[in-house]
């Protein structure tokens, strides 16, 4: 995050680009405290598949609580992929263990990925991102200060005037006489 932000939103990068950001958060997480140390792996695993576990049960799922510990020991949730093998060990857990039918474990594995972005970070488990996706940023060439507004406005060019979506010619009546007083006449075709 810090490097992301070096790169392309420190004022002295060069590589700096203007950025907007419009963030509407489904839920907060718990902010960490300074002070509060980061839970170990185990206890990170432990309060997943609590939340899990009740969860499960909220949809009248029945649920063994050893049998979904066992489905969660292969996943790694300091690695690159945790959500794919996430989903991976709670849909095995629900077809093997549970017996859900497959339309409805599509169905709540749907519901549970929207939500898991907002639970996973409460239980203290960081989501990787992955850089590389991210675009170039654009050449800047220099930073401009604007101290007078009115000053920079007054050097800024005119915009081209606004022009017809279609030629006026279109509307033209190409069908009318003009008789020898200037009177004109329309003249049907018919």
């Amino acid at each position: 995050m810090i490097d992301f932000f070096n790169h392309y939103i420190h004022p002295t990068s060069p590589a700096r680009a203007k950025l907007s950001v419009h963030m509407i958060a489904q839920s907060t997480p718990k902010p960490a405290a300074s002070d509060e140390k980061k839970p170990s792996p185990a206890e990170q695993k432990a309060g997943l598949i609590a939340m899990l576990s009740e969860f499960l049960t909220s949809l009248s799922i029945s649920t063994d609580r050893d049998q979904l510990t066992k489905r969660f020991e292969p996943v790694d949730l300091t690695g690159r992929e945790i959500i794919p093998a996430i989903i991976s060990a709670i849909t095995t857990y629900m077809k093997e263990d549970a017996k859900v039918p497959d339309e409805q474990t599509a169905a709540i594995m749907q519901q549970g990925q929207q939500v898991m972005g907002a639970v996973l970070p409460q239980l203290g488990i960081e989501i990787p991102v992955d850089d590389e996706d991210l675009p170039p940023a654009p050449k800047v060439k220099k930073t401009v200060f604007i101290e007078d507004v009115w000053a920079y406005k007054a050097g800024l060019g005119l915009s081209k005037g606004p022009i017809p979506v279609r030629p006026l010619s279109e509307f033209e009546d190409k069908d009318v006489v003009v008789d020898g007083d200037g009177n004109g006449k329309a003249e049907s075709k018919l």
